[in-house]
């Protein structure tokens, strides 16, 4: 039993190591929630991406609006902004 408690903890802590070098995957998922609203906008797709390592880069456009364009760093999307497509609250007009 000791010997198994042992071997999983050595794979916790395994994957939580794994996790802070790598929190997040590339190419970057497909669909963002801005953290505030950009012309209206707070749902955004994945055009394009590129760049290494620390410059990588991604191009975002409203879901909404096709013609609203935003690049991005990497680093700063994955930081500030949410994967997927949260639900919102209604935006006092």
């Amino acid at each position: 039993m000791k010997y198994e408690l042992t071997n999983f903890l050595k794979f916790l802590i395994s994957q939580y190591l794994h996790y802070l070098k790598f929190p997040m995957k590339w190419p970057p998922t497909l669909c963002w929630t801005a953290p505030y609203t950009k012309n209206g906008n707070r749902h955004f797709q994945v055009k394009s991406f590129g760049g290494k390592k620390n410059n990588r880069w991604v191009e975002l456009f409203a879901t909404r609006d096709k013609e609203l364009l935003i690049k991005i760093s990497w680093q700063d999307l994955k930081l500030n902004w949410a994967s997927g497509w949260k639900i919102l609250p209604k935006e006092n007009s």
